[in-house]
């Protein structure tokens, strides 16, 4: 950032947002995920039990609409908003720790209390989404919003990664020693977390905001939600967003049951996991941020929607004897995901116009969130219905009255999930060539690049790997070969 001439002001509140991204990323990554998949399982929740748990913080960003009102108000800031909607959020999860075990010993009624209070810290926190999106669509420099991000998100990465590490060993610590307790195991895992998002709040207090405009309270409520609506060209981009986050949030909670139950692998394992995905995000993501703004973030998405597409038809290769493909998924989605994120925030933010970005960035927010809400009740009802099935494509062979019979592919519980994901998430990927996005390059260019490795290196900021462990080697052994072709033959 320092190759950028940025207002000293400005670039002190950058630095204050990624301190405030980091403990916040901590809370989310310990209050979500395997966590909160595991507490759910431990509690007895079913698969369309999880599908309702992981769609209720989605369904609720409807009231992201309320923040729109909200701030047609001239008494409310932009920044109070966000700041007060994240406190009320945050603190409502001391609440999900304490009530349920302290009041209910049925497992029945502390998951439904659990569902619940989750579903109110959702409110709260849906709220606070898009005024905080506008105030960092404001605060962020445009020529250099793509770096930005991505040296933001490789520091939230790097804290999610450790967090998430440390937390599933604790569980799995737990577990030995007090099996018994377990539920308490948990708790103390969402306290920890609870207290980094609170602790996110002081670095985000001391965010000026220079930008806020009032501009949007001119409009009236009903007539300022449509005004998105009509934009044809983010209409495109909604319609894309939408379908995609049904796609990825059709399977995407099941992959952690599905290694927890079918596969049985521990919470330290899956973690690790994570964290080689996490790892090769906060590599990857310096590339991405260079990418998208030379090219544009809509190639970037191309390519990166097509590779992460085809990750969710690598899980049916798994099974309890072999999952070794498991790290490799978790290391492409690391690789692709990452800019995926990135572009589809930059892209939302190119496309929603100053004047009455508010408007433009809730409805954004409350559509995409209930297609992907609906997406997680279809896969639980799926993953339900093919329990206890399998599909076996077998090869026999006869020979000598002796009948051999090789089994060559099986697909079986969640794998019938996974496979109808796959296909959706192609399909949307090709849905993206509608959207119009100034600037943007043809996808070939970013291929282009993944496929130099000179290029690629550069990218990565790893030119010296390349030259001495690629390079260099290939020059030492051209230089043999042309010594031994130029060495006159004996007689």
């Amino acid at each position: 950032m320092d190759k950028y001439t940025i207002d000293e002001h400005i670039n002190r509140s950058l630095n204050l947002s990624i301190y405030d991204g980091v403990f916040a990323s901590i809370m989310a990554s310990l209050t979500s995920g395997i966590f909160l998949v595991g507490f759910a399982l431990h509690l007895g929740a079913t698969n369309l039990e999880i599908g309702f748990i992981a769609s209720l913080p989605l369904f609720v960003n409807v009231s992201q609409l309320l923040s729109v009102h909200l701030l047609q108000q001239k008494n409310i800031k932009r920044k109070n908003l966000v700041i007060i909607t994240a406190g009320i959020s945050r603190t409502v999860w001391f609440v999900i720790i304490l009530l349920p075990g302290l009041i209910f010993s049925s497992s029945f009624w502390a998951l439904w209390i659990f569902m619940m209070l989750i579903g109110l810290s959702s409110l709260f926190g849906s709220i606070c989404g898009p005024p905080w999106l506008s105030w960092m669509r404001d605060l962020v420099p445009l020529d250099i919003r793509g770096r930005y991000f991505a040296k933001r998100n490789r520091w939230c990465g790097l804290a999610v990664m450790l967090s998430s590490l440390i937390g599933a060993k604790f569980i799995d610590f737990w577990k030995i020693f007090a099996p018994d307790n377990l539920y308490y195991g948990f708790l103390i895992v969402f306290g920890v977390g609870t207290l980094f998002g609170l602790i996110s709040l002081f670095p985000l207090s001391l965010i000026p905001d220079y930008f806020e405009s009032k501009s949007e309270s001119d409009v009236p409520f009903r007539e300022l939600i449509r005004i998105p609506l009509r934009d044809k060209n983010f209409k495109r981009l909604l319609i894309y967003s939408m379908s995609w986050s049904f796609a990825i949030n059709l399977a995407a909670p099941f992959f952690t049951v599905y290694m927890l139950e079918d596969l049985k692998i521990s919470y330290t394992t899956i973690s690790l996991f994570a964290i080689v995905e996490a790892t090769i995000n906060i590599v990857a993501l310096r590339m991405w941020g260079r990418l998208t703004d030379r090219f544009g973030n809509k190639p970037v998405l191309s390519v990166c929607g097509t590779i992460g597409s085809l990750t969710a038809f690598m899980w049916i290769f798994s099974s309890p004897e072999k999952y070794y493909i498991i790290p490799l998924i978790y290391a492409v989605n690391g690789f692709a995901f990452s800019a995926i994120g990135l572009a589809a925030n930059n892209i939302l933010l190119k496309l929603s116009p100053q004047k009455n970005n508010v408007a433009y960035l809730s409805v954004f927010a409350t559509l995409t969130s209930l297609a992907a809400a609906i997406g997680p009740l279809f896969g639980g009802a799926i993953g339900q219905l093919f329990i206890g099935k399998s599909l076996t494509i077998q090869l026999e062979w006869l020979t000598n009255n002796k009948d051999s019979v090789f089994s060559i592919f099986k697909l079986w519980h969640f794998h019938f999930l996974f496979l109808l994901a796959g296909v959706l998430r192609l399909i949307t990927t090709s849905s993206l060539a509608q959207v119009k996005e100034v600037g943007e390059a043809h996808p070939r260019e970013v291929i282009r690049i993944l496929t130099n490795t000179r290029s690629l290196a550069t990218m990565l900021g790893m030119s010296w790997f390349t030259n001495y462990f690629i390079e260099k080697p290939i020059s030492i052994i051209k230089k043999i070969g042309e010594v031994f072709k130029d060495k006159p033959d004996k007689e």
